[in-house]
């Protein structure tokens, strides 16, 4: 179990050897073959005799390879080699593996867009039809509920999610996942680590999977013959009506995945701005009147907010390099939100937002037609049912259940 507590407790899956192998205890002999080094340099330092906040030293250089832990509350000082500070991250593709493998489900790796540290690592074949795999490692556990309904709502017949422990799965989680042919399975209880060096199931695990696929619908249309919007690599892969269609990346074809994820919801562009700026960069919101409208205000708030505590996160934990992309980004929307914005936080006269929105809707629109030269059944579906403007809207006349 301590490994799966592991996986669930350090934030962004990074931290200094130190770290994981006092939170993995005996299961470290395991994990270790998949921590790869970042690069980077803690600020932070555990130690167990520090009645720091957190036991953490702080870590003070005084050369290239000369570091200081001190404990601000004793004064207690400890020399500290650089190889103590370097931070280590998870290599998730090849630890989820190993996880698909213990299982017995066939290995993927794809991370599910808009969910954080949540993944496809696999599927099982039964009958023709592959039942998929997901795995979702929420640090914050308030969040387990909005990612199981997310993955729920995406899925079309039966799927499996997976969680690194118990804690966070309680019973309005199993039964929304239940009510779509779903079923939440936690690591501690089905997988555990046997002689340091294999996973192995659990008399559990072999009894909880067993009992989950005999328990599943016998007949369901199969990934490829449902309707699938789903991107792999640069090649979405589309599927609706019985026919399948293969077509190269473009951001058009990312902004419908995200309309067709959230049916019924009206979507401002500001939801976009990491699709249509890419990761890091905001651009400043406008429309001919005004620079920012109350919803754009509160998405920008939101996200200064989210990004704040991950900062905090990361500088509680030490880690050097998401402190300083978390800074850059923060800075950035900060800037460019007193930019946008008069005294008094009113916003300024514009156009950006409308540029934006013109730009989202014209990609949506090439992509549309692209669509319709290769599925028309399709592109007539999606024709009909999504509205661009200021706020976007996939609003089908009967629920589509998207594979994506």
């Amino acid at each position: 179990m301590a490994l799966w507590r592991t996986i669930e407790r350090i934030p962004g899956l990074a931290a200094v050897t130190e770290v994981w192998r006092r939170s993995a205890g005996a299961d470290f002999e395991y994990l270790h073959s998949f921590l790869r080094p970042m690069g980077r340099l803690a600020s932070r330092f555990p130690s167990a005799g520090c009645d720091c906040e957190a036991d953490l030293y702080r870590v003070v250089s005084h050369g290239v390879n000369e570091f200081v832990g001190v404990c601000d509350s004793t004064g207690e000082r400890v020399e500290l080699a650089r190889q103590d500070l370097v931070i280590y991250e998870l290599d998730r593709r090849a630890f989820f593996q190993g996880v698909a493998l213990a299982l017995g489900v066939e290995p993927e790796f794809a991370p599910l867009e808009g969910l954080p540290e949540s993944y496809r690592i696999g599927a099982v074949v039964r009958g023709g039809v592959r039942v998929p795999v997901y795995l979702t490692v929420q640090f914050d556990l308030r969040e387990l509920p909005r990612v199981t309904s997310e993955l729920a709502v995406r899925t079309a017949g039966p799927f499996l999610i997976l969680a690194p422990t118990r804690d966070g799965i309680s019973p309005a989680i199993e039964h929304t996942v239940s009510q779509r042919e779903g079923r939440v399975l936690a690591l501690g209880d089905i997988l555990t680590v046997e002689n340091s060096a294999d996973l192995r199931r659990t008399a559990f695990g072999e009894e909880a999977l067993a009992d989950f696929l005999a328990s599943a619908p016998a007949v369901h249309r199969s990934i490829e013959e449902s309707a699938v919007f789903r991107k792999s690599g640069r090649i979405w892969e589309l599927a609706f009506d019985g026919r399948a269609v293969h077509l190269e990346d473009s951001k058009g074809l990312g902004y419908l995945a995200r309309l067709l994820a959230q049916p019924g919801r009206s979507i401002h562009v500001a939801a976009l701005l990491p699709l249509a700026s890419g990761a890091g960069s905001v651009p400043v919101l406008g429309s001919r009147g005004e620079s920012l409208d109350a919803e754009a205000m509160k998405a920008y708030k939101e996200r200064i907010l989210d990004l704040q505590e991950r900062l905090a996160e990361a500088e509680e934990f030490g880690d050097l390099g998401t402190q300083e992309s978390l800074s850059v980004e923060l800075d950035t929307i900060v800037q460019e939100l007193s930019r946008a914005t008069g005294l008094g936080g009113r916003s300024r006269q514009n156009t950006d937002a409308d540029r934006l929105r013109k730009s989202i809707s014209n990609a949506i629109s090439r992509s549309l037609e692209k669509v319709s030269a290769h599925h028309p059944a399709l592109g007539r579906h999606l024709g009909a049912s999504i509205a661009l403007g200021q706020f976007l809207t996939y609003a089908p006349p009967s629920l589509v259940a998207w594979a994506l």
